[in-house]
């Protein structure tokens, strides 16, 4: 979800700020990439067409949205064990003078 606020810039403008209300987890945006690789060509066997071809089935949608949140899963723990991430405190807050 989003947000605005109103800003006064310059002395006689007013702009419209435009701010994240939510933000998703780095796990989730993983997830989402998933599933936006994965949405229209992850396939399993189906058996056969009437001239022996090997048909291709799409997996459902909750069985993908389900291996993409699982593989996520996964992956995040991984990028833990490696070290391969670390936390950073938030920006500091300067009050004006």
């Amino acid at each position: 979800m989003y947000g605005y606020i109103k800003a006064k810039k310059y002395d006689a403008m007013v702009e419209s700020l435009v701010f994240q209300t939510t933000v998703l987890s780095d796990e989730a945006r993983l997830a989402l990439l998933f599933l936006e690789k994965w949405g229209m060509v992850q396939g399993f066997p189906d058996g056969e067409d009437s001239t022996g071809r090997a048909k291709i089935g799409l997996m459902s949608i909750p069985d993908l949205i389900n291996r993409a949140f699982m593989l996520s899963e996964e992956a995040y723990k991984e990028i833990q064990r490696r070290g391969w991430s670390m936390e950073v405190p938030p920006p500091e807050i300067v009050k004006d003078r």
